[in-house]
């Protein structure tokens, strides 16, 4: 059975993940974990595959629109809205 055919990711699809973020005002629930940006993400964009999904997360991560902080195992991310 062959994989779902994924959209092709440019840097007008990360522009629409961001603005739909913000407008969510996703900035103000403060310190959360990946898994509710997973459902955000999955949930705009259809997409349903979990290893794009992260990669989606990362990419965003490393233009800068999260901030990282880990206490003891767990892991929380903040959304940056200038």
């Amino acid at each position: 059975m062959e994989k779902p055919q994924l959209p092709i990711i440019n840097a007008e699809f990360y522009e629409f993940v961001v603005l739909y973020f913000q407008s969510r005002n996703v900035h103000r629930w403060e310190w959360v974990p990946y898994k509710c940006f997973k459902v955000l993400i999955s949930y705009l964009t259809g997409i349903r595959d979990i290893d794009t999904l992260r990669s989606i997360f990362e990419k965003l991560m490393q233009m800068g629109y999260f901030e990282k902080r880990k206490i003891a195992s767990k892991t929380e991310y903040l959304f940056i809205f200038d």
